[in-house]
């Protein structure tokens, strides 16, 4: 079995090095942690997946830090065996956090025709399969970024406009007193999202562009 000088030098720990020092002495298992948390290539690919799914990189580091505890738990009880890569085991326990961290942001109730809004290119056959659960959470949480940020009202003008209903139409719906009116108030809930979004560039891809 590896001593601590082994686990210590090791550029690159394998699994099996991993398995061992858990099930070695308090300090080896240290040593492991220490690799795993500050040197393994779990936080890229822990950020690259929250990145690439609607989140920040404030919540990435959020999400590895809770991610890892978990890991480090299920180490400590021996729920992993080794089958299967450790990494791919990891990203299992970020991929069930991060979608449920996506749950929680779905705060109010979705609103009818609200795709209209996303750019998400999302498949329409196929439906009930996991990828698809997963492209639906991801797709409900877009919705209530729109709702957070910019409200129902504003949600309900973004769609009627992409809609193509005219702003004659729009002031009447929405009880403005001119068309001028509805205009202005429009492009202000256009701009609610154009703000958020240039603080968050990873998600202008998922919407469509609002100076159409």
């Amino acid at each position: 079995m590896p001593n601590k000088e082994q686990y210590m030098k090791a550029e690159k720990w394998t699994d099996e090095q991993v398995l061992q020092a858990y099930a070695d002495t308090s300090s080896a298992r240290e040593e492991a942690q220490r690799y795993l948390f500050c040197f393994s290539d779990f936080r890229k690919e822990t950020e690259l997946h929250v990145l690439s799914n609607l989140g920040t990189t404030e919540d990435a580091q959020d999400l590895y830090t809770d991610a890892f505890i978990e890991l480090d738990k299920q180490l400590d009880r021996k729920q992993y065996r080794g089958e299967g890569t450790l990494k791919a085991y990891f990203m299992g326990i970020v991929r069930n956090k991060w979608l449920k961290t996506l749950e929680k942001r779905r705060k109010q109730p979705l609103l009818a025709n609200s795709d209209l809004l996303l750019n998400t290119h999302l498949a329409d056959e196929d439906q009930g399969t996991h990828e698809d659960i997963v492209q639906e959470e991801y797709r409900n949480a877009l919705r209530n970024i729109v709702l957070d940020i910019a409200g129902e009202r504003c949600m309900k003008m973004l769609l009627f406009d992409r809609q193509g209903a005219t702003g004659k139409e729009m002031a009447e719906r929405f009880e403005f007193n001119s068309e001028q009116t509805f205009k202005n108030q429009l492009l202000r809930c256009q701009n609610k999202i154009k703000a958020y979004l240039s603080k968050h560039p990873n998600l202008k891809g998922f919407f469509f562009n609002f100076d159409d």
